[in-house]
């Protein structure tokens, strides 16, 4: 049974995540005693592809941007305080960078890193999701009707 949270610590609050959004694609964070790692599942619909979706790979930071959406709605400019970023921290109403990094010699190593819609929820998960069943089959449109 998956729990909710509107906020995490990916250095201390050890267990699976389940990150929600607008978007048909959904991310999930483990955080372990001495790693969090993100795996991408791509949805269907207007969303982008990743180099690395589908695949676990290791965090090096989590950049949270500032509270963009609260209880549904999408704030004003005047309502987001645009110095409100932190690090390492999930939390409901951000965006999230994953900066991560591949390592070998060959052209798919290196630095990279994704970010994700405004995050709407946030579930702890037991267990990981089949593939599968991994991504949201109905996508949720966007404020902008995107």
């Amino acid at each position: 049974m998956a729990t909710t949270s509107n906020n995490v610590n990916v250095r201390q609050d050890y267990g699976l995540y389940q990150l929600l959004s607008s978007s048909s694609t959904v991310y999930y964070v483990r955080v372990g005693e001495f790693a969090c790692d993100v795996l991408r599942a791509r949805g269907d619909g207007h969303t982008m592809i990743g180099r690395h979706d589908n695949e676990w790979l290791e965090v090096q930071r989590v950049l949270c941007g500032p509270i963009l959406w609260r209880a549904g709605d999408e704030l004003g400019r005047e309502d987001v305080d645009e110095d409100d970023v932190v690090i390492d921290v999930l939390r409901v109403g951000s965006r999230h960078r994953f900066e991560y990094r591949v390592p070998g010699d060959d052209p798919e190593s290196g630095e990279f890193w994704m970010t994700g819609r405004v995050c709407e929820r946030i579930e702890q998960l037991d267990h990981m999701p089949p593939e599968g069943e991994r991504t949201i089959q109905e996508r949720v449109p966007r404020p902008d009707g995107v």
